[in-house]
């Protein structure tokens, strides 16, 4: 499921937006997934895209995502929303939810899907925030040195 189909576009839309999300983590637990990895990400786009090249953009993620493919290998969900424009440009902020039983260095996958964010998605204009409970790493294309990103955790 994808909740991010429940785009909203208010206060109303956004409560909704957050039952259907908690609905949607309650339903895994209902059939029988004991333990999730969940990953936030902030993908980021620079301002010169246009609305419409960030709606096939965000497309091309979520049918990633249900292919199951690759770094979306035993990925369960996306929950995702675009906000509005900011010095990262435009952000999609998003949860992905992996079966926590096969996949547990969430920092690591949380790599591997900006990558695939930056690199196979927006061709290298991208970015890409992950945030955990230790801290938060913020990488860009230029970013990307021989040895990979940098994080400052908190």
């Amino acid at each position: 499921m994808d909740v991010g189909a429940c785009h909203q576009t208010g206060r109303t839309g956004a409560s909704s937006s957050v039952q259907s999300a908690g609905e949607f983590i309650q339903g895994l637990a209902q059939q029988g997934y004991q333990r999730l990895t969940i990953i936030r990400l902030a993908l980021a786009v620079p301002t010169t895209v246009s609305p419409d090249e960030l709606h096939q953009q965000v497309t091309a993620l979520r049918s990633a995502v249900r292919a199951r493919r690759g770094v979306f290998e035993h990925a369960l969900g996306l929950i995702w929303t675009a906000s509005s424009v900011g010095e990262e440009g435009k952000v999609i902020h998003s949860l992905l939810i992996y079966d926590g039983t096969k996949v547990e260095d969430d920092i690591q996958r949380g790599h591997d899907v900006g990558r695939y964010w930056v690199n196979s998605v927006t061709e290298g204009r991208g970015r890409y925030r992950i945030s955990t409970t230790t801290g938060s790493c913020m990488v860009s294309s230029a970013d990307w040195g021989a040895s990979g990103p940098t994080c400052r955790l908190k």
